[in-house]
């Protein structure tokens, strides 16, 4: 009766075992179901502020290189 070298079945659950609970499959959206959401999306709202930003930081960078572009072809005149 002290022995513990077999455990008490009752103590575990039954039906888990070591089967892997997935559960109910979630509905997806095809590709390009997506895609056309996400288009009629932006179409709506517009850029995002990281768009924006993004955008914006690339305009300074780009118009500081023609800038020491232009100085640098007007210096060897």
């Amino acid at each position: 009766m002290g022995d513990n070298s077999t455990p008490d079945a009752s103590k575990f659950s039954k039906h888990r075992g070591n089967n892997a609970n997935f559960g109910k499959p979630k509905n997806t959206l095809s590709r390009g179901a997506k895609d056309q959401l996400e288009a009629e999306n932006k179409a709506v709202s517009g850029e995002t502020e990281t768009e924006k930003s993004k955008k914006a930081l690339l305009l300074a960078k780009l118009q500081a290189n023609l800038d020491s572009n232009k100085a640098a072809t007007s210096e060897k005149e």
